[in-house]
């Protein structure tokens, strides 16, 4: 039995009742759960560059950028009286607060008449739990090349893999004897080596854009309540002024189905799912292949499904999505 003769405040804790009931006898009662909150803003960016001299030149680089945000704030336990077979009898002479918190009982207690609550008047509210995250990712990159002699020599590595063409545009070709023609194969059957551009017609640029989006979101509500038909509210003035109800309207809204044994699994508790790590690795995975594959829409969105499988499909809409944002960054 508790006889605190005072105020008796709960303050995301828990009394629990197993073998014996539990007795209350308090001035006020103030019961409230609270919630882990954790929040994240991060935003990274790179850049890169190259330059190669062989037979020729080629220079490129690249920039990427992206941001995560993410926000969590729920109940992991909910605050309150939980009584077992043997129920509870309170009695609160002035005023009684529930702030996302039960009182309750097992199903059985209930059913056997064991449970009783009295206060001069109560209030109560609900908190309401969310758990989400976003992250996008944009990234561009370009080279150019080409193919003329250096300092390095002819034989070096050639940086262009632009094809020579004749002055009608056919495509070039040398024969295992080292003649140029427009033949890809031999009067043998044998393949010809593709002929190389050189100087300004060799000059080839390339580039790409890419984008990556990743999100999540939760939300529940941690619900007040007292699970007992047994509910006396003695100072009906009090509580018309408190919440604008009369007695009768307070006691059907503070009435809660949740037992004992249902509140673990009714809390309204949301597992934090951002893991910032996880998160970026997702986005430099989509930007990557929408900055590879851009042109060709159809070539990244079976990769990017396929390894998303079955896991998520909402996965594979912000898959399509991150290249849509592609294809219109780059019209």
């Amino acid at each position: 039995m508790i006889n605190a003769g005072g105020d008796v405040t709960l303050a995301g804790s828990q009394v629990k009742g197993k073998g014996k009931g539990v007795e209350l006898d308090a001035e006020n009662l103030n019961i409230e759960s609270l919630q882990d909150k954790s929040r994240y803003h991060g935003k990274q960016m790179n850049a890169s560059g190259s330059v190669t001299v062989g037979y020729g030149f080629a220079a490129g680089g690249g920039f990427n950028k992206s941001k995560i945000n993410a926000d969590h704030a729920s109940v992991n336990e909910q605050a309150g009286i939980y009584a077992g077979d043997e129920g509870y009898d309170i009695n609160v002479n002035k005023h009684t607060d529930l702030k996302g918190a039960l009182i309750t009982s097992t199903q059985k207690a209930e059913a056997d008449g064991k449970n009783h609550f009295s206060t001069g008047s109560i209030t109560h509210s609900d908190i309401e739990n969310h758990s989400n995250y976003s992250g996008s990712s944009f990234g561009v990159s370009g080279s150019v090349s080409a193919n003329f002699k250096t300092p390095f020599g002819e034989n070096s590595v050639a940086q262009s893999t632009k094809q020579a063409t004749d002055k009608d545009g056919n495509l070039l070709y040398t024969d295992k004897n080292g003649n140029t023609t427009v033949n890809s194969k031999g009067v043998d059957g044998q393949e010809n080596t593709k002929k190389l551009a050189e100087g300004k017609e060799s000059l080839q640029f390339s580039y790409g854009m890419g984008y990556g989006k990743d999100s999540d979101s939760q939300s529940s509500t941690t619900k007040s309540g007292i699970n007992t038909q047994n509910i006396i509210i003695k100072d009906e003035a009090e509580q018309l002024k408190r919440t604008g109800k009369t007695v009768q309207e307070e006691i059907a809204a503070i009435k809660t189905d949740i037992t004992t044994e249902s509140a673990p699994s009714q809390s309204g508790k949301l597992e934090n799912r951002f893991n910032k790590d996880d998160v970026q690795k997702e986005l430099d995975f989509q930007r990557e292949v929408t900055e590879k594959f851009g042109p060709n829409v159809a070539e990244a969105g079976s990769l990017l499904a396929n390894k998303f499988g079955e896991e998520a499909k909402a996965k594979r809409n912000e898959a399509a999505i991150a290249l849509e944002e592609a294809e219109k960054a780059k019209a």
